[in-house]
């Protein structure tokens, strides 16, 4: 059977009226998504506060050097010891604002895909924005089925058309 791309469209147009009530369910800001926000921030506010402390041991170490308060293979262990620690603490940084990054872009694409979702009852025809921001796979069957597995919610829903021709 052969579906034109109008009539999967039409279809996939028809999926996405009738479940939209359970798509808009959808929210953008949970609390875990704000706890796990706020979490990355305390994080990468302490780990820069110990990044700087490290630093400024690590500039005084040389007077401590000079002043005589410790002896040259002290130096060399408590600087080693620094500056592993400095690049630890840049790495994690590094990594935390890299999670802070996606996180945000995750949020911003859930948010561009709820409001396309709210927008579905004011379009009369899908197009390649709406149906990129809402759907991630469709799979069209040969009894006629169509599958859609929306963005915005974990289930796959399928439209009434055939019956197990999988």
């Amino acid at each position: 059977m052969k579906i034109s791309e109008t009539m999967l469209k039409q279809q996939v147009l028809r999926l996405i009226r009738k479940h939209e009530p359970c798509l808009g369910q959808v929210k953008t800001t949970t609390v875990d998504t704000v706890s796990a926000r706020d979490g990355l921030e305390s994080e990468l506010t302490r780990v820069n506060a110990d990044l700087n402390k490290c630093e400024k041991y690590l500039k005084g170490l040389y007077e401590s050097l000079i002043l005589g308060d410790i002896t040259d293979s002290e130096y060399k262990e408590f600087k080693t010891g620094y500056e592993n620690k400095i690049a630890s603490l840049k790495e994690r940084v590094k990594q935390l604002r890299l999670n802070a990054h996606l996180r945000s872009q995750e949020d911003e694409a859930i948010s561009k895909a709820r409001e396309s979702v709210s927008a579905v009852n004011d379009i009369s025809e899908l197009n390649a924005e709406d149906i990129d921001r809402l759907i991630e796979r469709i799979k069209v069957y040969r009894n006629g089925r169509i599958v859609v597995k929306f963005r915005l919610f974990d289930e796959e829903i399928s439209s009434e058309e055939g019956a197990g021709d999988e």
